[in-house]
């Protein structure tokens, strides 16, 4: 989940064929696929968006019966994600980050 097409592009490439992405720009867009159900088992956002943050989304992805893994990505890590992240035990990636880490995060 990520507002920027090449961001989006880069992250299809760098998760690889062995997984099934689904890839979208709009965080809200994101969080209705989310409630109606669509089985996601990780969710990575970017936490900067318009109209919703990475923390937004994430919170309602933690709201689920079926919770996905989560993980926000930023450029710029502010005390509020900081905060959000250790309280809810949601890894950070700060960009740029390479493959090696985010296939590492996938498992």
């Amino acid at each position: 989940m990520d507002d920027q097409p090449s961001v989006l592009e880069a992250l299809t490439w760098m998760i690889g064929p062995e997984w099934e992405v689904t890839v979208l720009m709009s965080p809200r867009e994101a969080a209705a696929l989310l409630e109606r159900g669509s089985h996601v088992d990780f969710l990575l956002s970017d936490y900067d968006m318009p109209g919703m943050t990475g923390i937004d989304l994430c919170t309602a992805a933690m709201r689920l019966e079926h919770r996905p893994r989560l993980a926000i990505m930023t450029a710029s890590i502010t005390d509020e994600l900081r905060a959000f992240a250790a309280d809810a035990d949601i890894p950070i990636l700060e960009k740029p980050f390479d493959r090696a880490v985010l296939r590492e995060l996938l498992g």
